[in-house]
């Protein structure tokens, strides 16, 4: 793991044995997080934005070089179509917005692919947590306070039903191509 990552990684991991101690028995060794350290392995497939286009799933499971926007595209020429949400706030994607150090690394742009279009099958899209300040006070426990907002947050619904219903999910924002550069006033 490149050190740019092992804080990120370091972090999320302790987060996750604070909210499920099972995690950590007590006098036995730590029980291994395969899933946190297999979506490290994927983001390091890659090293340009929209991460979530560019790295590769296919990579860490099957030893293929088939990009996630490859494989997006792939499925479209089959009438298969692909949408991508995030939060370009989410405090696990983006811990450096409450954790100010070095080391903290922001990969907002790894929830989604790259956009291409009205009706190109191929959807990369997000929405605003627009209380993300206001919910940043204790770091470490709240990594997740907004990171479910994605399965209550209306604009996001409304772009479920209309990627449902075969239509371009345009009350979503389409996503940005890098990481958003994410500064916000405590």
């Amino acid at each position: 793991m490149r050190n740019e990552d092992a804080m990120s990684y370091y972090l999320a991991k302790k987060y996750y044995q604070l909210m499920c101690p099972a995690l950590v028995p007590a006098k036995q060794p730590e029980l291994p997080l395969t899933s946190l350290q297999d979506l490290f392995q994927v983001y390091q497939t890659a090293s340009a934005p929209p991460h979530g286009g560019q790295n590769s799933l296919a990579d860490v499971l099957f030893g293929s070089a088939l990009s996630n926007q490859a494989l997006a595209s792939s499925a479209a020429s089959h009438h298969l179509a692909s949408l991508s949400i995030g939060n370009p706030l989410d405090f696990l994607y983006s811990p450096g917005i409450c954790i100010h150090f070095p080391g903290v690394k922001n990969f907002a742009s790894s929830q989604w692919l790259a956009d291409r279009g009205y009706a190109s099958g191929i959807y990369g899209r997000i929405f605003q947590d627009h209380k993300a300040s206001s919910r940043c006070n204790n770091p470490l426990q709240q990594m997740t306070t907004n990171h479910f907002d994605v399965l209550t947050d209306q604009d996001v619904q409304n772009g479920l039903q209309q990627f449902i219903s075969a239509q371009t999910p345009s009350s979503l924002a389409v996503a940005p191509l890098s990481d958003p550069n994410l500064v916000l006033a405590h």
